[in-house]
């Protein structure tokens, strides 16, 4: 452990000015790389497991931090050298970058930060969660472009790209419904290929359903891929993966009592989308919107043959709703939810659940007010969130990867 420099310098970057954040982000890479810690791409791991060399008997989490970023980062890689695992992801979405005020250059960097202050060692990965396309607007590929290297700068080597938005179900025909998700997210791979480090092949996944909407099948996932792959040089490395939608929602459907409601998942797509995805040397499919999940359902995935899975709001649900969090902040932002965003309420939602769905936004609004509390309480809830995360790597089989993951993935 690195003690009180790396606290010093996630710090920094995180809240500094312009000159601090880029200089304390420079100290960082330079430390790294001195110990051995490194930016990677999964692609390797998830290429051996398309092709068969590797048995997918794991799914992959990927987690996204929204904010306290040092500490439960931290938290995390703690949990990952008591149980040996190496395949897992940091992501952050479009979306999150906006309202948790953490671009990729300062959130890869406070990852990297908690990586050396935790004692890791190898790659860590860290990736762009639905770099996603906004229905009906215009400019939407250059934005995602810009986007794009502003990601890859950072080290942000996993990127997936969602244009599962320009999916037309009012057409009839799969291969026409999928035309603009095909289009847009050819044009987006190829230019991450272009302008990706020459000794990096970045990790790229597509997303055919969007999460929240109707369930993917198998003539939705054929018909982008046959699509995709008419169209892709066939001397550069294809798509990762693949996400779907199987019945889950982001950050789950709230009751008006402020109970989560029981989702109807369907698992037995996935095997089918999996196999499908094999066929065309893709190694599986994505499921988003599983942190809020059942204990009994998380466990389904790696048997199932899901390749990721995305843990978000679990995290952030884990951190305020523990005792620990301070009840004055969680007032504060209770308060700002139903004064400062009444315009953004559903008509039938009542305050527990605007406050649910809402406080995500919380995590930019008061994000040092956040990163600042009281050291006793933080060990309290970074030490819930170990056993949180403890608990999901054991059910999706990801202990002991770190051997396989460094066997495949170095300097």
């Amino acid at each position: 452990m690195m003690g009180n420099e790396t606290d010093t310098l996630a710090y920094r970057v995180a809240f500094g000015g312009a000159v601090a954040k880029a200089d304390a982000a420079l100290r960082i890479r330079e430390l790294a790389k001195s110990r051995g810690v490194f930016f990677a791409s999964i692609y390797p791991l998830y290429r051996a497991l398309a092709q068969g060399i590797l048995v997918g008997d794991f799914t992959v989490p990927a987690l996204n931090i929204r904010g306290m970023t040092y500490d439960c980062a931290r938290a995390i890689f703690r949990v990952a050298k008591r149980l040996d695992a190496g395949a897992f992801v940091f992501e952050l979405a479009r979306s999150e970058m906006e309202y948790t005020l953490q671009r990729p250059a300062e959130y890869a960097a406070v990852i990297m930060a908690a990586a050396l202050a935790e004692g890791w060692s190898g790659p860590v990965f860290v990736g762009g969660d639905h770099f996603q396309f906004k229905a009906g607007e215009g400019g939407e590929l250059a934005a995602l472009k810009i986007l794009a290297k502003e990601a890859l700068a950072a080290g942000f080597y996993n990127i997936d790209i969602d244009a599962s938005t320009l999916v037309d179900l009012a057409k009839t025909d799969e291969r026409a419904q999928q035309a603009e998700n095909v289009r847009n997210t050819l044009e987006l791979a190829r230019y991450i290929r272009e302008i990706q480090p020459k000794d990096i092949t970045v990790s790229i996944g597509g997303e055919i359903g969007h999460i929240g909407g109707r369930n993917s099948t198998v003539a939705d996932l054929k018909a982008f891929l046959e699509g995709f792959l008419a169209e892709w040089p066939k001397t550069l490395p294809s798509l990762s993966k693949i996400s779907i939608q199987t019945g889950t929602s982001h950050g789950g459907t709230i009751l008006p009592t402020g109970e989560l409601a029981n989702p109807a998942v369907d698992l037995a797509v996935i095997p089918k989308l999996s196999a499908l995805c094999k066929r065309y040397k893709i190694a599986g499919v994505v499921q988003h919107g599983a942190s809020t999940l059942s204990n009994e359902l998380l466990g389904k995935f790696p048997l199932a043959g899901a390749v990721e899975i995305h843990l978000a709001t679990g995290i952030q649900n884990g951190i305020m709703d523990h005792s620990s969090f301070p009840q004055l902040l969680q007032e504060k932002i209770s308060k700002w939810i139903e004064s400062d965003l009444k315009n953004e309420w559903e008509p039938t939602w009542n305050s527990t659940q605007a406050v649910y769905k809402l406080r995500k936004k919380a995590w930019g609004r008061f994000k040092e007010e956040i990163w600042n509390i009281d050291p006793q309480a933080k060990i309290m809830l970074t030490g819930a969130l170990e056993e949180k995360v403890a608990n999901w790597f054991g059910l999706l089989n990801i202990a002991d990867s770190k051997r396989t993951v460094d066997s495949l993935i170095r300097l």
